[in-house]
């Protein structure tokens, strides 16, 4: 089954039902909090009081006492720069609340598989399941709402698309010739199956990029193509910094094989322009395009492990 449901979709259900008494009552109450109050202010992708990241839905209730949720569909805990898991994120989170004088509790959010499957869900304060919140939806976010529990209980199994697979095996082939230092991940899915919408490389860090003292690990990856942007791209990513990018100075060695600096997610994304790539053509067809990336995922990789000082101005100003 293909995921077509992203946690972003669930975040935007739940937020437009916090607005409805009876979601609001019935969340309150399998959440653990005793009956009476209401929710003061909502707030979606909050900062974390302490470590980066963010809190999907924070919600401050009327005496005053926060509810930190976290929302799960199928999705594993991500990490930060500095190797806190989420849940180590929310629990540093509500003592830092709590040494504060502010009541809190963590909430994980998730279809009832989820909750059963992840060890990790009793580190939060309280779990609320999706299918006990769907006696009170009803229309289009009821319908939402079992296709994400639906997307819960299925295995990922990608519908392969044997152009795609033949031009992946073929770049990483090209890749050796052309980019031998530069490590590329394996493939994720079994038997070499490449899915239609799969258009993204991804780098190897451990084995293609130092990592420097105090800072943040990155992800690399190369884009055959990317919806969201003018163009194709190599990047190296730092997590957290997003919202920097527009305002933190290019990198002096970093701009001179012009690169430069945009948001990529809630991260800083250190990016070079590549031409868009086709996963449907044979890769011999376009060996220039081919080619001109890896020469600019070389150069990325070749300013990382060799600037230092670059690098640590770059996050110290973030």
């Amino acid at each position: 089954m293909a995921r077509t449901i992203y946690e972003r979709d669930t975040d935007a259900l739940f937020i437009a039902a916090f607005d409805q008494p009876e979601f609001t009552a019935r969340f309150l109450k399998l959440a653990g909090i005793a009956p009476g109050r209401t929710i003061r202010k909502l707030e979606p992708q909050a900062p974390h009081p302490v470590a980066t990241g963010s809190i999907d839905i924070a919600i401050e209730l009327s005496d005053g006492e926060r509810l930190l949720i976290e929302n799960k569909i199928d999705a594993n805990y991500s990490v930060t720069r500095a190797g806190e898991a989420q849940p180590e994120r929310y629990a540093a989170s509500v003592s830092t609340l709590k040494a504060k004088g502010i009541t809190a509790r963590s909430v994980l959010l998730a279809p009832k598989c989820y909750l059963e499957a992840s060890r990790h869900a009793r580190s939060f304060d309280a779990a609320v399941s999706y299918e006990d919140l769907r006696p009170v939806l009803s229309g289009t976010a009821r319908e939402l709402l079992d296709a994400a529990i639906l997307q819960a209980q299925t295995p990922y199994e990608p519908d392969p698309n044997a152009a795609s697979a033949t031009f992946f095996e073929d770049f990483y082939a090209r890749a050796r010739k052309i980019a031998p230092r530069l490590k590329l991940k394996d493939n994720p899915n079994g038997a070499g199956v490449r899915p239609t919408g799969s258009h993204t490389i991804y780098v190897d860090v451990p084995g293609s990029l130092r990592a420097w003292r105090n800072v943040p690990k990155p992800r690399m990856l190369i884009q055959a193509w990317d919806s969201g942007a003018h163009s194709a791209s190599v990047k190296i990513m730092i997590g957290g910094l997003g919202h920097r990018a527009t305002e933190l100075p290019v990198p002096v060695g970093l701009a001179r094989f012009d690169g430069y600096l945009r948001p990529a997610g809630k991260s800083l994304g250190c990016t070079v322009d590549t031409p868009r790539l086709d996963t449907q053509r044979p890769l011999a067809e376009q060996l220039p395009a081919i080619d001109a990336a890896l020469q600019a995922a070389a150069q990325l990789q070749d300013w990382w492990n060799g600037s230092e000082k670059e690098i640590r101005a770059l996050v110290a100003g973030a």
